[in-house]
C-alpha cells in the first residue's frame, strides 16, 4: 500500500514538472503494476465511447508502440538501460492524465457531438492534450539528455504517430449522407 501511494504521489509530482524520471527506480515489478494500472484506467474511461474490446484494443496498441519507439530511441542514444525507468515515468504520468481527464470524457458519453460539451469544456480538453504533450516531453527530455523543446517534438512526433497507426488500424465508422441528415 505504502509503494502505491508513493507512486501515486511521484507520478502526481511528474505530471506537475516536480519530478523526474530518475527519481523512481525502474524495475519490471513497477513497470508491468503502472502499465496495467493505464491500461485499466483507459479501458475504464473509454469503454463507453469505444466499446470495452475496442478501448482495450487500443489502450495495448498505444502502450506497445510507446514501448516499441521508447526502446528504439533509446538504443539508438546509447541509453537503453534507462527503458524500464522511462518507461514506468511514461506509464504513471499517462495515468494521472488519465484519471484527470475522466470527468470531461464521461461528459461526452450524453453527447451527440464534441462541439455540445461547450467552450469551457472543450478548451479542458485541448488544455489536457497540451499538457499531456508537455509532461511526456518533460520526461523524454530527461531519458536523452536533451532540451525541453527536442523532448515536446518527440512527443508531438510520437502522439501523431500514434493517432495515424490508430485510425489506420480502426477505422471510423462511415456515415451515409441519409444517415448525417
Amino acid at each position: 500500500m505504502r509503494l502505491c501511494f508513493f507512486l501515486l504521489t511521484y507520478f502526481f509530482r511528474l505530471f506537475l514538472l516536480r519530478a523526474k524520471p530518475q527519481d523512481v527506480t525502474g524495475t519490471p515489478v513497477t513497470a508491468v503494476l503502472t502499465l496495467i494500472a493505464v491500461i485499466v484506467a483507459n479501458v475504464s474511461i473509454f469503454s463507453s465511447l469505444l466499446g470495452a474490446v475496442e478501448a482495450l484494443q487500443r489502450s495495448i496498441l498505444e502502450q506497445v508502440i510507446l514501448a516499441l519507439a521508447l526502446l528504439i530511441g533509446l538504443s539508438m542514444s546509447g541509453h537503453r538501460e534507462r527503458f524500464l525507468q522511462l518507461y514506468t515515468a511514461l506509464c504513471g504520468a499517462g495515468l494521472v492524465i488519465s484519471l484527470v481527464s475522466w470527468p470531461i470524457y464521461q461528459g461526452l458519453e450524453s453527447l451527440e457531438s464534441i462541439a455540445e460539451l461547450g467552450v469551457s469544456g472543450q478548451v479542458a480538453m485541448l488544455s489536457l492534450h497540451v499538457w499531456s504533450i508537455i509532461v511526456m516531453g518533460h520526461i523524454l527530455r530527461h531519458g536523452f539528455d536533451t532540451r525541453l523543446s527536442v523532448g515536446i517534438m518527440m512527443s508531438m512526433v510520437y502522439v501523431v504517430s500514434v493517432i495515424t497507426i490508430a485510425a489506420m488500424i480502426f477505422p471510423a465508422p462511415q456515415v451515409s449522407p441519409v444517415d448525417a441528415l
